[in-house]
């Protein structure tokens, strides 16, 4: 496992990742490139209405976020918070 330090608080361990292996990255890889082939030819509408909902989401969570963001990047809170309204905008 990767653990993910706080690094404002190094004894803090914000999350684990399990190790990938370079075998496994270059599939991870191939499937996402396919699936932004598949993102690019979806029609617009259907491509807005996603991101919206994703927009709603993230407004929904941003205080959490913010948090979890604070947390993993080391950043002030408020910083935090504009990134993500700045994303939902």
């Amino acid at each position: 496992m990767i653990e993910r330090e706080n690094p404002a608080r190094f004894a803090e361990i914000v999350g684990e990742v399990p190790v990938t292996s370079p075998e496994a990255v270059d599939e991870i890889v191939r499937r996402a490139d396919a699936d932004q082939r598949r993102w690019a030819t979806t029609p617009l509408p259907d491509r807005l209405t996603a991101l919206t909902r994703v927009a709603d989401a993230i407004d929904i969570a941003i205080q959490d976020l913010a948090t979890l963001l604070a947390r993993e990047s080391g950043k002030v809170r408020p910083d935090c918070l504009g990134e993500l309204g700045f994303a939902v905008r």
